[in-house]
């Protein structure tokens, strides 16, 4: 399958890009996921704030009436800063999950990258990339 980028209106004028599998010739399309953001930034923080989150919101398309969330992974050089509270279960056809992701600041300034993949059990839909960032400022003297 070639890939097909889509920008796409997901939630009260927000667009979000997504890469969907372009169906080769008398193939259905797989399911898509969207997320509300294709980044999520958690800003400039100091080493002693406490942990933080933020909302990540997914919703269905394509030909699929559900897809159950099979797994959430952490890539990246600072992936083992970054959790979520609980994996979203299934989502319907048209439906939305929300779940948190949460940020730990620890003690070593400088960036923070990381990659959040969400794979379900649909084998046509691509797992959905979503990048996670953050700064860590120096401590006050």
């Amino acid at each position: 399958m070639k890939p097909l980028f889509l920008l796409t209106p997901f939630l009260a004028g927000l667009y979000s890009w997504v890469v969907a599998p372009l169906a080769e010739s008398g193939k259905t399309p797989g399911a898509v996921l969207h997320s509300s953001s294709s980044l999520v930034d958690f800003g400039d923080r100091h080493p002693d704030d406490a942990d933080s989150s933020d909302s990540v919101r997914l919703k269905l398309a394509g030909p699929r009436e559900h897809v159950q969330v099979t797994g959430v992974r952490f890539h990246g050089p600072s992936a083992d800063r970054f959790s979520i509270q609980s994996i979203p279960t299934a989502i319907t056809h048209g439906g939305e999950t929300e779940f948190k992701v949460s940020f730990d600041p620890d003690n070593h300034p400088g960036p923070v990258d990381a990659t959040m993949e969400i794979t379900t059990d649909s084998p046509e839909t691509p797992p959905l990339r979503v990048a996670l960032k953050a700064r860590i400022m120096p401590a006050s003297t």
